[in-house]
């Protein structure tokens, strides 16, 4: 079965919509693709960034906050295990940051990527804003999957 996306005007299966119970049919008016926009640009409004920001100083955001790292900790050890080594090499002045992206050569701070956890030391310097293209195309090797 088909439904039109309110926001896109394209015919979708109707996997492609949220269960909504109010609707007649039981599903959204807009796609998941389309929801999903419209969540991360809402997400962005000044008052809503600025009421985490003050929400994250709070007694309970802060508790929050440590919920989220702990249970980032239990569910990737290996990405946790190699962001500390890269944190420790580059402290001990093993690993110098460089102030380019490796990717787009921009100037900033870059982050340590890393396409294998299996090695840690094995890092690409990008940019944000690389580095999230990176990961909305590709996904990074475990010690579980490799061969």
């Amino acid at each position: 079965m088909h439904k039109r996306c309110t926001k896109c005007g394209e015919s979708k299966e109707y996997s492609q919509f949220q269960i909504r119970r109010a609707s007649k049919d039981g599903l959204s008016s807009a796609c998941k693709h389309c929801l999903s926009i419209y969540d991360k640009q809402r997400a962005n409004l000044p008052h809503r960034v600025s009421a985490r920001k003050n929400y994250q100083k709070t007694d309970k955001g802060k508790e929050a906050i440590k919920r989220s790292h702990q249970n980032f900790i239990k569910k990737f050890p290996e990405k946790r295990k190699a962001h500390v080594l890269v944190d420790n090499y580059i402290r001990g002045g093993k690993l110098i940051r460089p102030k380019f992206c490796e990717k787009c050569n921009c100037e900033c701070t870059p982050q340590a990527h890393h396409n294998d956890y299996t090695k840690p030391l094995e890092i690409t310097w990008l940019c944000t804003k690389c580095h999230s293209e990176w990961h909305k195309n590709n996904k990074p090797i475990y010690k579980n999957e490799a061969a």
